[in-house]
């Protein structure tokens, strides 16, 4: 079930402003959620479908002759090759034994006529059970030649033919797919033709697990890579990296992250998995970025996050400019695995979203819960999820309802308003 809060006031929502489009056994679960403009994708995996959902929660569904296991795994939606053409990128990880592949969607039009599409160009991973896929981002412009790039990861990446040859086992990488690779092909290439590697130091570090690069974090002009790596360390404290898009620019070559970039966080404890999630943002409108970090196995699995403010100009380590992230929950609700910043209440300033879909409510196992902190010129240096400082929250009211799974915010609303659209599970009877 989707629900839509209508407007850019959630704190509104409890009494008005809900509208829900319930799926059938052939939508299944484990949706995933990409959204652009005034529409939102939806994949289903169980279908091998996709649906277009736009105002009035009028949902256009379509089966898609892309198959394999986790489909739509990685979900990106937007214009990706700067033609003013809406695209959307699907990564099914699980085909070709694990290898993995991403599908561009073009579009026609910005609102295009799902039922026209043309699924035309595919791009295959490296190697056997690399998982190419499992997570899709349209970046900004990283190489500084007016058009953006896509990242694609492959968290199970080992080494392979080609640019992957010397990886370790399962260490793990991203293909930063350039745009002058892209431009003009069609039918199947690999993403060693049409772009470059990055991958893990060591083995079974799990690089790619996370992925930011639609912001400026190093102060020249040019947007760069976040890769998290939550299996990476000595034991799993997991290990963030920073790869600058005009280094990238100026040699667009394979190679690893630790010499491609640098690691700029890294987790306090064994099991820590940071890394796990990343996002980018302006949450102080200051017009410089802010990043937040989950490291979900912190605290035997209670999860915490890290936001870090003006990373360009204060660096990562000042302490001052980091707000960390709790939760009250009991048990291990792994805060940290779920995080975004976006702009809900159209402000300018990015707002925090933590979503907890194992949390547990009134005894209700993974019930869920969605967190939300607005944007704001200063924040304390803890927030809490369930203490009542939020400014807003959903919690399931049922067991396995698993809020804060999915979501994606979109202008879905009446005359242009912001929309959050959200998964839950219905209670199964």
């Amino acid at each position: 079930m989707l629900r839509l809060p209508q407007g850019r006031n959630l704190g509104a929502w409890a009494a008005a402003g809900e509208s829900s489009w319930a799926g059938g056994d052939a939508e299944g679960v484990g949706w995933s959620l990409a959204a652009a403009a005034d529409q939102v994708v939806l994949a289903f995996p169980e279908s091998q479908s996709l649906g277009l959902l736009q105002e009035g929660l009028s949902l256009d569904r379509r089966a898609t002759d892309l198959h394999g296991e986790s489909f739509g795994a990685g979900l990106a939606l937007g214009d990706a090759e700067a033609d003013g053409r809406m695209d959307l990128v699907i990564g099914v990880p699980g085909r070709d034994n694990g290898r993995g592949r991403v599908r561009l969607v073009r579009a026609a039009t910005r609102r295009p006529d799902w039922s026209k599409l043309s699924m035309d160009l595919e791009v295959l991973g490296a190697g056997s059970g690399g998982r190419f896929g499992e997570a899709v981002a349209l970046c900004g412009d990283l190489t500084g030649d007016g058009l953006p790039e896509w990242a694609v990861s492959a968290p199970r990446l080992s080494a392979s033919e080609g640019a992957t040859v010397g990886v370790a086992s399962l260490a793990g990488g991203v293909a930063v797919l350039l745009s002058e690779g892209l431009r003009g092909q069609s039918g199947t290439v690999t993403a060693d033709a049409v772009g470059l590697w990055l991958w893990g130091s060591k083995e079974g570090e799990g690089a790619g697990a996370a992925l930011s690069c639609d912001r400026d974090l190093t102060g020249d002009g040019v947007a760069d890579l976040l890769v998290g790596a939550p299996l990476g360390g000595e034991a799993a404290e997991g290990i963030v990296y920073l790869v600058s898009g005009a280094a990238l620019g100026a040699e667009p070559t394979s190679g690893p992250l630790a010499s491609r970039g640098e690691v700029v966080w890294r987790g306090a404890a064994a099991g820590d998995w940071a890394g796990a999630a990343l996002a980018a943002g302006d949450v102080d409108g200051d017009g410089r970025s802010d990043v937040v970090i989950g490291a979900p196995g912190a605290s035997g699995g209670r999860g915490l996050g890290v936001v870090f403010f003006g990373v360009a100009a204060a660096g990562w380590e000042r302490p001052g400019s980091r707000v960390r992230l709790a939760s009250t929950a009991s048990g291990a609700p792994h805060l940290g695995a779920l995080l975004g910043l976006e702009d809900l209440d159209g402000d300018g300033r990015s707002d925090l979203l933590v979503g907890l879909p194992r949390w547990q409510e009134a005894g209700d196992t993974h019930a869920g819960r969605l967190a939300v902190w607005y944007g704001g010129a200063s924040w304390p240096l803890l927030l809490t999820a369930g203490d009542g400082s939020e400014d807003w929250s959903l919690t399931g009211q049922h067991a396995y309802e698993e809020i804060g799974a999915a979501w994606a915010v979109s202008d879905l609303g009446d005359e242009g308003e912001g929309a959050l659209v959200l998964t839950r599970r219905q209670e199964r009877r």
